[in-house]
């Protein structure tokens, strides 16, 4: 059983089909962010108003982490993918996603948010990031609007086909790199990155309509 959550990117992609989060995972992020309020209470007021935004940022996380099975196998993978408490808890442990730490919230109580948003900010593999930078040294300026960082994230689809050792290929024919570029379109909605906005559940529609749908659809 999966509860309803509260949490807008969350239920949008449950409601989507693409990724389940089990009661285990939510409740786990739940009880990280409960704690941490109450051992914090000279930041009550900071925590409080964007602990939504954390919890969202942790659960994007979770799912991004939640693909490994289906990396490693990207000819077959079930929909919707299961998010699972362990999914969440690496998330928690190891995942360096904005706000993370209290600097990048007094960052943010004191306007300088943005400056604390760094390309490392994207995705939870450093490697992915390091791919972007390889197909375009530019693109952290480069990043705009949403357009820009598909070009950058078929770019790297494009990479992996090219290569001549088969699990990279295969992953790269595959839909599962168009995912992980929903989570990071999804993120920089989080954070605020300029050229992001709009609505949650139309940007998922989007996604399904004109990427998931068009890609590998066998999947």
């Amino acid at each position: 059983m999966v509860i309803e959550n509260v949490y807008q990117i969350t239920r949008g992609l449950g409601d989507a089909g693409l990724f389940r989060y089990s009661d285990e995972a939510v409740q786990a992020v739940q009880d990280f962010c409960d704690r941490w309020v109450e051992a914090e209470p000279e930041w009550s007021y900071e925590l409080g108003y964007y602990m939504s935004r954390y919890q969202d940022l942790i659960l994007l996380a979770a799912a991004e982490f939640s693909l490994i099975p289906s990396f490693l196998n990207p000819v077959e993978f079930e929909m919707p993918f299961e998010v699972r408490e362990c999914d969440a808890l690496l998330a928690l442990l190891k995942s360096d996603t904005t706000p993370n730490w209290l600097f990048h919230l007094s960052g943010i109580s004191q306007g300088r948010a943005r400056a604390l948003i760094s390309s490392v900010d994207l995705s939870v593999f450093s490697a992915d990031v390091s791919k972007l930078f390889f197909v375009n040294e530019d693109w952290w300026q480069k990043l705009t609007e949403p357009s820009e960082l598909w070009k950058f994230v078929e770019e790297i689809e494009i990479v992996h086909q090219g290569c001549p050792w088969g699990p990279l290929k295969t992953l790269g024919e595959s839909s599962l790199l168009k995912i992980q570029g929903l989570l990071w379109q999804l993120r920089l909605m989080i954070v605020g990155h300029d050229g992001f906005g709009g609505d949650v559940s139309a940007v998922i529609s989007s996604f399904v309509e004109n990427y998931w749908k068009s890609g590998d659809s066998d999947n």
